[in-house]
């Protein structure tokens, strides 16, 4: 004995497609916001400088060591930050590559500079916590 369909059953599957319609609208809209990041940069422990990643800004800069003899060159173009050249003998910070998303970073031991990117959140504070050395 089969059980027909009757309009009860009709309006219940048409008000459950309409909300995860809604709720799947409602999501990819709040998933394609950009957030704005903030790349910041630390050499030999300390916070050298923060840059907005943003179309349209370019920046380009050298972080140097302390001693003086270390060096990295930095570059920011198109929302993404890299090291464009380094002292440092195996060059692995520049093969990282470009980064643009939260929690991305680049390393370069030799040099001892961080590039790290994090939301541009005021009261966030997601610091690094230590530095071995």
């Amino acid at each position: 004995m089969r059980k027909k369909i009757n309009k009860y059953d009709i309006a219940l599957i048409t008000f459950i497609v309409i909300i995860n319609c809604f709720l799947l609208y409602y999501f990819s809209l709040n998933l394609t916001k950009p957030k704005e990041s903030i790349a910041q940069i630390y050499s030999e422990n300390e916070l050298v400088g923060e840059y907005k990643l943003k179309t349209g800004y370019e920046n380009e800069f050298e972080v140097k060591t302390k001693n003086g003899k270390g060096y990295n060159f930095i570059k920011i173009k198109n929302n993404e930050i890299w090291v464009e050249d380094a002292s440092c003998p195996d060059l692995n910070c520049v093969h990282q590559g470009e980064i643009n998303s939260t929690g991305q970073v680049v390393v370069c031991l030799p040099n001892k500079m961080i590039i790290k990117i994090k939301e541009n959140n005021s009261d966030d504070n997601d610091d690094i916590d230590f530095y071995a050395q």
